[in-house]
């Protein structure tokens, strides 16, 4: 009865500091700094522009795989857009981090869309054949199938990628150095021309997405106290939407330009001048690229 009683009052504590300190936050978020605004309304617009390709139907005919991987890029777009609006910067990094493999996941298969674009969309077959837990399952049957039917394309217990890269690096001579018994998304990146990216920016971001001791910056201040309070960085925020808007460029260039669409060639300048855009407010705020 205690326990109840004193749920009670700490519920009505709660209520009283949501009320007290509620528009005093929503006053604190509406004062970012300087800049801020102009980068986030290009990775608004940049999101527009990629639900105006799908209304406009220039995406109508591809394959499934081609849009499974437009739809996460653009709403990965979406959420780190929503998470640097927020203050959420080490969140925002972590699904860059995504979004880098999305990029060269998407990269890889048009170097061969014709294997690659059904090797991507069946593995889905493989993980739902091993996601049951029991032959009784709705569905299982089905999906027994399809798995039994495209199981001999995948390397048992690796990423739907496994063998085709394999593939790739032993018949071409360029790659004879990463010739080995393990394939790795280095590798991946390596041979979808992205090794640059994954040497800075991936490794970069994955202090973010393993929460290492080197975020303290994010979270401490300068008397040793931690803070609950968004984080409006200019430098780091600026960076990682002008690498997100890259990221996207690159994956809405290779997706629109195997769609043999007339207007192909006008949307991918149109996305190039966007990304533009954003170099343009990196000079204007001389912010420097922390990867």
């Amino acid at each position: 009865m205690n326990i109840e009683k004193n749920l009670k009052g700490l519920d009505d504590e709660i209520e009283m500091y949501v009320c007290l300190h509620d528009g005093k936050f929503a006053e604190w978020m509406d004062k970012k700094e300087k800049g801020m605004d102009e980068f986030l309304y290009l990775m608004k617009k940049y999101y527009f522009f990629l639900t105006y390709t799908v209304d406009k139907q220039y995406l109508s005919n591809t394959h499934k795989s081609t849009k499974m991987l437009y739809s996460k890029a653009a709403t990965d777009l979406l959420a780190i857009y929503n998470c640097l609006n927020s203050g959420c910067l080490h969140q925002a990094y972590t699904i860059l981090r995504t979004l880098l493999e999305t990029t060269a996941h998407t990269i890889f298969i048009y170097q061969k869309p014709e294997i690659r674009l059904n090797l991507y969309y069946n593995y889905r077959f493989i993980v739902m054949y091993h996601n049951f837990t029991n032959d009784k399952h709705s569905g299982f049957q089905e999906v027994k199938e399809e798995y039994t039917k495209y199981q001999q394309n995948y390397s048992k217990n690796k990423e739907w990628y496994d063998k085709e890269l394999r593939a790739e690096i032993y018949s071409n001579p360029k790659f004879i150095g990463l010739r080995d018994d393990k394939m790795s998304f280095k590798k991946l990146c390596i041979v979808a021309n992205m090794k640059r990216e994954y040497q800075s920016v991936y490794s970069g971001l994955s202090h973010s997405t393993h929460s290492t001791s080197l975020l303290d910056h994010l979270f401490l201040s300068n008397s040793e106290s931690y803070s609950t309070t968004p984080i409006f960085k200019n430098n780091e925020s600026m960076t990682a939407i002008c690498l997100t808007i890259g990221f996207i460029d690159d994956i809405y260039k290779e997706i629109v330009a195997h769609c043999n669409h007339s207007e192909s060639t006008l949307l991918i300048h149109y996305s190039n001048r966007l990304l533009h855009d954003s170099y343009s407010l990196i000079k204007k705020y001389r912010t420097s690229f922390p990867f």
